[in-house]
């Protein structure tokens, strides 16, 4: 099976730019290569929001928790991401109100997370994937010290410092208790992560694109 591929990043400019028959048949290569309802992506979120229930009903005793903070993260990232290329491509076309469905969800998902809780997201999740933390450490790379380190989901840098006080001010409240942070952000970010799965899940399977050329049924 053929990996999929996400929409070409940057590109939303000259997206808008293009007339209406470039712009559809631009859709239509890209919804080809990427399924309206993406197997992966939906079974991502469903996942997530049954992590969260089963975090809720048995609090730190869940198995799941580990899991938890690698599906939050790939929402916060990567379905984030893939839904706002492929919003931008749908726009002025006549299913374009259920992509904005998805995309509304998913910023109310953002906006019910601090950037500090975002950071704290990243750490667990790289925690959960990586045997060693050399990202959150000054290190000498390529002849220089690195004093910065990226947030993805934030699109913005930090100083190893500034992300350090955070993972420190935020863990230390808790008593460095890991699953209790966790059990705070599965009842926090529950009913988000399920408004969202519902979203997505309606989706219609196939659509008809309507532009000034003409009709394209997909």
């Amino acid at each position: 099976m053929k990996a999929r591929k996400k929409p070409s990043k940057g590109s939303v400019a000259v997206i808008q730019d293009l007339p209406d028959e470039k712009r559809i048949l631009l859709l239509h290569d890209a919804l080809k290569q990427h399924s309206i309802q993406p197997t992966q992506v939906t079974q991502w979120v469903k996942d997530l929001s049954n992590i969260c229930y089963d975090i809720i009903q048995h609090k730190e005793k869940s198995s799941w928790i580990g899991v938890f903070w690698v599906r939050l993260y790939g929402v916060l990232n990567e379905v984030q991401e893939y839904y706002d290329e492929l919003s931008h491509l749908m726009q002025g076309v006549q299913e374009s109100s259920a992509w904005t469905a998805v995309c509304e969800a998913l910023r109310k998902l953002r906006k019910a997370l601090s950037d500090e809780d975002i950071i704290l997201i990243m750490y667990e999740r790289d925690c959960q994937s990586h045997v060693f933390q050399d990202a959150y450490y000054h290190q000498i790379q390529g002849g220089k010290l690195k004093e910065r380190r990226g947030v993805k989901p934030l699109k913005r840098e930090f100083s190893i410092k500034q992300v350090s006080d955070i993972l420190d001010r935020i863990i230390r409240s808790y008593q460095a208790n890991d699953k209790a942070i966790a059990v705070d952000f599965a009842k926090k970010l529950d009913l988000y992560i399920e408004a969202l799965h519902k979203t997505i899940i309606a989706l219609p399977e196939m659509i008809t694109l309507k532009y000034k050329g003409g009709v394209l049924t997909l």
